[in-house]
């Protein structure tokens, strides 16, 4: 299903997602699992989405969700901000708290993780190097950075066009020199597959550079 910012998420939908919540963790099995979050994906009516379950386990983290400065609060705020910038990531739904968890509802992206498509060998758009070089001089542009550019959390559309995922480590009002520092993650994270990362490089500059023009 693709993206759908027509669909309008009024209270009644909220209400219905958030009832949903409770079910999907008991009865459906996570995409991803790790120690300190779950992540499961659901539909309601016409809305394809993903849920992510981040445990409170520490003091520290229950004290940053009281205060609304938790991963969960930054990525729901992160959306909102690159959306709001024009920069492509899954649109936010809803923020809520359940005994002893904050879970975060986005609409669910369609597109495989640029990773993945490397890995299989999946032939890409010639535009995509070009592309998130441009999402680089977009993030530079507003002073942000989202602090895991992994290829893993740059999901492709069909016309090469990169989506961001995985908002937990966004800052606004970063330093210029935070770009560089996330081509620089972007590639390490595709180093060990040499002729993508030659092709990557090419464009978007070698480690520790500075960012080229578009």
């Amino acid at each position: 299903m693709k993206l759908s910012p027509n669909i309008l998420i009024d209270q009644k939908m909220k209400t219905k997602i958030n009832d949903r919540i409770s079910k999907v963790q008991t009865n459906s099995t996570p995409i991803y699992e790790s120690n300190d979050q779950s992540i499961f994906q659901f539909r309601v009516d016409n809305l394809d989405l993903i849920a992510k379950f981040y445990r409170l386990r520490s003091l520290r983290q229950k004290f940053a969700a009281f205060f609304n400065q938790s991963r969960a609060d930054r990525s729901y705020r992160a959306g909102l901000r690159l959306r709001e910038a024009g920069i492509k990531t899954p649109r936010p739904i809803l923020l809520t708290k359940k005994a002893g968890l904050q879970i975060l509802v986005t609409e669910s992206c369609p597109h495989k993780a640029l990773l993945e498509s490397l890995v299989d060998g999946v032939e890409l758009q010639p535009s995509t190097p070009a592309n998130i070089l441009a999402l680089l001089h977009q993030l530079r542009k507003h002073h942000f950075t989202h602090g895991d550019f992994h290829a893993r959390n740059l999901l492709i559309d069909d016309e090469g066009k990169p989506h961001l995922i995985d908002l937990d480590g966004f800052r606004g009002h970063a330093a210029p020199s935070s770009t560089e520092r996330d081509r620089d993650r972007f590639l390490r994270s595709i180093a060990p597959l040499e002729k993508p990362f030659k092709t990557f490089e090419k464009v978007l500059g070698t480690f520790g550079s500075s960012l080229p023009e578009k």
